[in-house]
C-alpha cells in the first residue's frame, strides 16, 4: 500500500470584517482602537500560516458584513496575495450574505472560491492526494475574532494535520489563538471590601491576574474587555451607593478603567453587573441599638404582611420574581413546571419558610410576630 504525503492546513471561520463590535458603556472609550480587531486577527491568521508553512488555508462562514465597503475586500485580497506568493492556496466558502463589493478587489489565482454548501463543496487536491471537504466542513472552529460579550474566551483557528497513511488516518487538530481583542467574564466578591481603597486594590489584583495569564499564551499584548459581575455581601452600603463612591455604574466603570484606557494591553471593564446583597440600611441599627433593630424588624414584617394581604399570593410571587429579573431565568430551566404548578397553599408555605430563614439570619431571632 502506497504511503501518501502528510498534509497540514489552517482552518478558520467567520472573519466578519467590517462587522461592528458590540461594545458596552465601559468599552466605548476604546472604540476607535477596537474597531479593527477583526482585521488584525485576519492578519495574524495569515502570519501564522506563513510562519508554520501550512499546505493550504481554508476559510468559511461570514467573511464580511453584507454591506461592507471596498476596503474589506481589498484587505482580504491583499492577505490572500501574501499566501499566494508563498505558494499557499486559500479555499474560501462564503456562507454569509452575498458580498456586494467582492468585484472591487483583485484576488490572486491562489484563491479558490468554493461553490455550493458545506455538504457539496467538493475536494481539495494537495500533495498528490484528494481531500474531501464535506467531512472537514461538518464542524467548524469558533469565530476568528469575538465581537461581543457572548463570544467570550479564546478565539482563533484550527491547525489540522493529516498523517501520511494509506487510509488517510485520523486527523490531529490543534487550536491556535489568533484573536486581537478578547472578551472575558469575571466575578468579583466584594464581601471583604470596606473602603474605596480596598476596591481599587482588589481590582488591581484582578487585572494583574489577567495579564499574567495572557503572558502564558501566544500573544502577551492581547487586550481584554471584561463583563464584571459583582457578588457577595457589601459591608458598607456607601461603597457603591453612597457618597463614598457612586450610585452610577457608568461612573464606577469610568473610575476603575481610568488607568487602563491608554494601555496597549488594557484590561477594561466593558459592562458591569451588580449581583451583590445589600447590607441593612444604616438607620436605627447603628444609631439606636436594640430599638433600631426592632424598627428594622418591624419594617420587615410589615412588608411581609403587605405581601400576604394581596388577593393572590401566587400572582404576587410571579410579580416579585419578575421585578427581580429572575422569572425569565427560572422559566428556562427544569424548575419551570414546579413553579407553574404551585398552588396558593404551596406559595404560603414557601413564604413562611423564607421568612423564618430571613428572620434568623438577619436578626438571629426564632420568634415570629403574632
Amino acid at each position: 500500500m502506497d504511503i501518501v504525503e502528510p498534509v497540514r492546513y489552517l482552518y478558520a471561520a467567520d472573519l466578519r470584517l467590517d462587522k461592528p463590535l458590540a461594545l458596552g458603556e465601559g468599552g466605548s472609550v476604546i472604540a476607535p482602537r477596537a474597531r479593527d480587531a477583526a482585521y488584525e486577527a485576519t492578519r495574524r491568521l495569515v502570519d501564522f500560516a506563513l510562519s508554520s508553512g501550512v499546505d493550504f488555508v481554508l476559510l468559511r462562514g461570514e467573511l464580511c458584513d453584507a454591506h461592507c465597503g471596498a476596503g474589506a475586500m481589498i484587505f482580504l485580497a491583499e492577505q490572500t496575495t501574501r499566501l499566494s506568493k508563498a505558494g499557499i492556496p486559500c479555499h474560501i466558502l462564503n456562507e454569509g450574505a452575498a458580498l456586494d463589493a467582492v468585484w472591487l478587489a483583485e484576488f490572486p489565482n491562489g484563491v479558490k472560491w468554493l461553490r455550493g454548501s458545506s455538504e457539496d463543496a467538493g475536494i481539495v487536491t494537495c500533495a498528490n492526494r484528494e481531500i474531501p471537504l464535506a467531512p472537514i466542513l461538518a464542524s467548524a472552529p469558533p469565530p476568528l475574532q469575538g465581537l461581543c460579550p457572548d463570544e467570550s474566551g479564546p478565539k482563533g483557528a484550527w491547525l489540522v494535520f493529516l498523517p501520511g497513511l494509506p487510509d488517510g488516518g485520523e486527523p490531529e487538530r490543534e487550536f491556535v489563538e489568533l484573536d486581537a481583542l478578547r472578551w472575558e467574564r469575571c466575578e468579583m466578591d466584594v464581601t471583604q471590601l470596606e473602603t474605596e481603597e480596598d476596591l481599587t486594590a482588589f481590582w488591581r489584583t484582578v487585572k494583574d491576574g489577567f495579564r499574567e495569564r495572557e503572558r502564558d499564551r501566544e500573544s502577551a499584548k492581547r487586550p481584554v474587555l471584561l463583563h464584571l459581575k459583582l457578588t457577595g455581601v457589601m459591608k458598607e452600603r456607601s461603597l457603591f451607593y453612597g457618597e463614598g463612591f457612586t450610585r452610577d455604574p457608568g461612573v464606577l466603570m469610568k473610575k476603575l478603567n481610568a488607568d487602563e484606557v491608554n494601555r496597549k494591553n488594557f484590561v477594561l471593564i466593558d459592562s458591569l453587573e451588580d449581583d451583590t446583597i445589600q447590607p441593612l440600611p444604616q438607620t436605627g441599627a447603628e444609631a439606636g441599638g436594640k430599638n433600631g433593630i426592632n424598627s428594622i424588624k418591624s419594617d420587615f414584617w410589615s412588608e411581609v404582611a403587605a405581601f400576604k394581604s394581596g388577593i393572590d399570593l401566587r400572582v404576587g410571587l410571579f410579580e416579585a420574581l419578575k421585578e427581580r429579573g429572575d422569572l425569565k431565568r427560572i422559566l428556562s430551566t427544569d424548575a419551570a413546571p414546579v413553579l407553574e404548578n404551585m398552588s396558593e397553599s404551596d406559595v404560603e408555605s414557601l413564604l413562611k419558610e423564607s421568612c423564618d430563614m430571613a428572620n434568623y439570619w438577619l436578626f438571629k431571632d426564632t420568634e415570629r410576630p403574632k
